[in-house]
């Protein structure tokens, strides 16, 4: 991908179709790229927004630590600007980078931020699909009371949620019950 000869937009457009196709390091390096154009043209927001999606790619490429420090300025990027739909995502993103690479203290506190802020917006796919990500890591923790709780919510929220919701339900319930004993 030459980034110096397209517009950034068009950049971006690229990386998210290789994104699509499974290519991974050309996806990355195409956010990256669009990400410094939208920079060199002021545009700070969408720089941000090129940002999330590289941490995203870094992220399922297996690079942790690339895509926390691709992201862990977005946030307040977003906030600042007041888009709070933005706020949440990169707030989401960065908690996944964090938990990669073993902060999870910290990652369960911005799943946290992060899901009650898409609750507030009424964005309830990104809601669900961060409270299953926070309850996977409690989970992984060892705190199944905890984890079934936030799950539920999830389900409650889900609108896709259909028979596998219900499923996961009455298993994190079982687990619940026995972790108790």
């Amino acid at each position: 991908m030459s980034s110096s000869e397209n517009a950034p937009g068009e950049v971006e457009r690229q990386a998210l179709q290789a994104f699509r196709s499974g290519r991974l390091a050309d996806a990355a390096e195409g956010f990256q790229s669009a990400r410094a154009l939208f920079l060199e043209a002021g545009d700070r927001l969408r720089a941000a927004q090129s940002a999330n999606s590289l941490c995203v790619t870094l992220l399922q490429a297996g690079r942790a630590a690339e895509a926390l420090r691709a992201v862990e300025a977005t946030p307040q990027i977003f906030r600042d600007a007041g888009d709070e739909l933005h706020f949440a995502e990169a707030t989401g993103n960065w908690a996944a980078a964090l938990e990669a690479v073993g902060r999870v203290d910290q990652a369960e506190a911005l799943y946290q931020q992060a899901a009650e802020q898409f609750q507030r917006l009424r964005a309830a796919e990104a809601e669900a699909q961060t409270r299953r990500a926070w309850a996977a890591l409690l989970l992984r923790r060892g705190r199944p009371t905890e984890a079934t709780a936030v799950m539920e919510r999830a389900l409650e929220v889900d609108p896709r949620a259909g028979w596998r919701g219900r499923w996961v339900r009455k298993l994190l319930g079982a687990l619940s019950r026995r972790r108790g004993r």
